[in-house]
This record gives structure tokens, C-alpha cells and sequence, in this order.
């Protein structure tokens, strides 16, 4: 058994040999073949190198004027003689209610005719602004 598989190995070496000189032998005729006939050239220019150009910068565009306006905060010296409004609810003081609206006691007393600090719940409370 061990013999036949050496025989083998040794026909399919020898055939492997055989067919590597064969086609060896073929390129060389196909390459002896193409140096005897020569072929154009073609003429190949070389392109012209792009500039290197650097990159511009985007020119800034301005703002519309609109958008240049500076934005402004009401403040109570602009509403000046304007009124607001306040909800009474539990608990509030009109002490609370001045201080937390800048105003003072005595011109929410004033505003809303009050004969003492006695407030109702869900009474409507003019605030003046100083």
C-alpha cells in the first residue's frame, strides 16, 4: 500500500514537472513573438501640474440692520404710570406682594382704595408702577 501511494506521488510530480517546462517554454515563444513585432508607442504628454492655490476665505456678510439693534429691557422707570395686575392667594401679605413688585405698601393701599391690610383671597390687585 505504501508503495502505491509513493508510485502515485512520484507520476503526479513527475507530470506536474512536465506541464511547468511546457508552459514556460509557451511564454517565452509568445515573448519572442512580441519583441520581433514591434507596436506604436503612444505618445503619452505629461499633464501639467494643477497650482496649488490657497484656500480664500467666504466674505462676511453683515448682519441686517434690524439685527443690529441692541435688545432692550423694560425696566419700571420705563412703564412709568403703567399698572399690573395681581391675584390675591393664601397666604400672600401685602407686605410680600410690595416687596416681590418693587412697590410700596403705602401705593398698593393708595391704588386699590384698601382701608386696612386685611386681603380676600382672589382679589384683584392694581400695581402701580413707581
Amino acid at each position: 500500500m505504501v508503495a502505491a501511494t509513493t508510485a502515485l506521488l512520484l507520476f503526479l510530480l513527475v507530470e506536474g514537472c512536465r506541464s511547468e517546462r511546457a508552459k514556460s517554454a509557451g511564454l517565452g515563444q509568445a515573448m519572442a513573438m512580441a519583441d520581433s513585432a514591434p507596436q506604436p508607442v503612444p505618445k503619452v504628454t505629461p499633464a501639467a501640474p494643477k497650482p496649488i492655490v490657497a484656500a480664500q476665505p467666504k466674505p462676511v456678510t453683515p448682519p441686517a440692520p434690524a439685527a443690529l439693534a441692541p435688545l432692550r429691557l423694560v425696566t419700571p422707570l420705563m412703564l412709568k404710570g403703567a399698572e399690573t395686575y395681581y391675584v390675591v392667594k393664601s397666604g400672600d401679605t401685602l407686605a410680600r406682594i410690595a416687596r416681590e413688585h418693587r412697590v410700596p405698601v403705602k401705593t398698593i393701599i393708595a391704588g386699590n382704595n384698601l382701608n386696612d391690610d386685611r386681603l380676600v383671597v382672589g382679589t384683584k390687585l392694581k400695581l402701580p408702577m413707581a
